[in-house]
């Protein structure tokens, strides 16, 4: 049996890990890396720029840079220099402290949060079509 990981630090766990197990026909093997590496994205973009102010406007809150870990179809453009900028999906707070959040089998949201998310995506997409990208 062969087991994959992807963590960084596979050699800090692998001896350790195989103790644990303790079962000669198990084999820790790291996996290889299935994205490719890309630089982190400019904050001082146009488009980002454009974001953050839609982001000010409709929502009254300031823009936060982070690094999701979800899959997305960004991480095969931004190493070829594109700036790629993921924005979180609409919520509805009710629902959202009850622990229903995107996939879950309640998957579903209120009119006034499709209302202000639109209030951010439209002067977000009509400032980005204008904005100049660097190269």
């Amino acid at each position: 049996m062969r087991c994959w990981t992807q963590t960084t630090s596979f050699t800090s766990w692998h001896t350790p890990g195989l103790k644990l197990i303790n079962d000669p026909a198990v084999e820790l093997v790291a996996a290889q890396r299935t994205r490719p590496g890309a630089q982190p994205m400019s904050t001082k973009s146009d488009g980002y720029k454009s974001i953050e102010t839609a982001f000010q406007t409709a929502y009254g809150i300031p823009t936060l840079p982070y690094m999701g870990t979800g899959a997305t179809d960004m991480s095969q453009l931004r190493p070829k220099g594109v700036q790629c900028y993921g924005v979180g999906a609409m919520r509805d707070d009710e629902d959202m402290l009850k622990s229903f959040g995107a996939h879950s089998d309640q998957e579903r949201i209120s009119e006034e949060a499709v209302e202000k998310h639109l209030k951010f995506f439209w002067p977000a997409v009509t400032s980005i079509a204008g904005a100049k990208f660097p190269r």
